[in-house]
């Protein structure tokens, strides 16, 4: 069974609310919207009596999950769409394609992994939805951004059985001319700046912080032949060119992050740090 199905929208309900100041963020971070979140009422889809706003222009996000996919569609009408979002460079293609993932781990549960998810500017976000084969019936769970008293709705839609036709074919590279034309006009806003802190890294980025990885300190280490190895026995002494003041390797895995001086913590060993190691650089010839 997949897990976009109906009963998906009481699990959103909490997370959404839980994660509803990272929403905002996200939203700011991806198309410089500075609004407040808030859940509405889930309701289901119809394709004759359509929200305001759908039948026509917009950001529409494709999250897949499985063989399905859930779509996020912003409408023009919502005036938090800047003028760059329609036709967005490198850079702000990425920022949208962020902004999907992020959004993809802010509002469903843990336990659902967007395999892949994409965003892109629509004519017709109605008919973006009917190519992805979004039914009648299906699950709609919007949520309220508020801009300056204004308030808009960012819509959530499942189950689309074809992901790949929610989002429309990229565009043909233009021609010379037309390129210089554009390259005129404004860029979009530049990325947001990057963290200060651990707390402030996106979500998606704070998940890898809870992987736990080896960590060992290093005494000392040299090479001894198999002759010598199978020579050792109790009472046999193994002599090192290290010096008894010289500093510990903190390491991760098998690389060197931290040196220290090994001091007593209650009943146990510890490491003082004293230095941290920068990872090797690593530099290439260019070719021409």
């Amino acid at each position: 069974m997949s897990d976009l199905n109906a009963d998906l929208v009481a699990q959103m309900l909490p997370v959404c609310e839980e994660n509803a100041d990272e929403i905002g963020a996200a939203l700011m971070r991806g198309i410089d919207a500075e609004v407040t979140v808030a859940v509405g009422t889930p309701d289901t889809f119809n394709a004759d009596q359509l929200p305001e706003g759908v039948d026509g222009p917009g950001l529409v996000m494709m999250m897949q999950f499985g063989d399905e996919a859930m779509a996020a569609i912003l409408p023009e009408e919502s005036g938090l769409l800047r003028g760059w979002v329609r036709e967005p460079d490198i850079t702000g293609e990425g920022m949208l394609n962020t902004l999907a993932q992020e959004l993809s781990m802010l509002v469903v549960p843990d336990t659902m992994f967007s395999e892949k998810f994409g965003a892109m500017w629509v004519e017709n976000l109605a008919q973006s939805l009917q190519d992805g084969e979004l039914a009648d019936g299906a699950s709609l769970l919007p949520l309220e951004l508020t801009q300056d008293g204004v308030t808009s709705q960012l819509m959530f839609l499942w189950p689309c059985a074809e992901p790949a036709k929610l989002l429309p074919p990229p565009k043909p590279k233009e021609e010379p001319a037309k390129a210089a034309e554009k390259a005129k006009e404004p860029p979009p806003p530049p990325p947001p700046p990057s963290p200060k802190s651990l707390t402030e890294l996106p979500p998606y980025a704070r998940h890898l912080l809870k992987i736990s990885v080896p960590v060992s300190v290093r005494l000392v280490n040299k090479r001894l032949s198999v002759q010598e190895v199978l020579e050792l026995g109790p009472g046999a002494m193994v002599s090192f060119d290290k010096s008894c003041d010289d500093t510990l390797e903190l390491m991760v895995g098998d690389r060197i992050i931290a040196r220290g001086a090994a001091v007593k913590v209650g009943e146990h060993f510890g490491l003082e740090v004293e230095e941290m190691t920068l990872p090797d650089e690593h530099f290439y010839t260019a070719r021409r």
